[in-house]
């Protein structure tokens, strides 16, 4: 099963990230993570590049510009899944990377 788009804690202060990568690159002992960052914090969020998520309770804002390599092993128990947001996370990782 799939672990693309699981959310997971990966900090002591409670910093949440969703896996993006790609199922191709399973074999790879890294995974590339975007940061969740709670809504009203500094990060202004742009429509296409960072949109909001309900999670938990809470509004996040996908920080799509922190896009990040991370060890698997910081990876532990996914605490939710963005499996319903996928085409959002696909747009925001679009404009980052293929709009100039």
């Amino acid at each position: 099963m799939s672990d693309k788009a699981n959310v997971y804690d990966i900090q002591p202060d409670g910093t949440l990230v969703v896996d993006v990568r790609s199922d191709l690159l399973d074999p790879l002992n890294t995974r590339e993570v975007i940061p969740l960052v709670p809504l009203g914090t500094t990060l202004q969020p742009s429509k296409h590049l960072n949109p909001v998520i309900h999670i938990a309770e809470q509004d996040l804002i996908l920080a799509t510009q922190f896009v990040a390599a991370v060890p698997l092993s910081e990876l532990k128990t996914s605490v939710a899944s963005l499996a319903e947001h996928n085409i959002d996370v696909i747009a925001a990782l679009d404009m980052l990377y293929q709009r100039l």
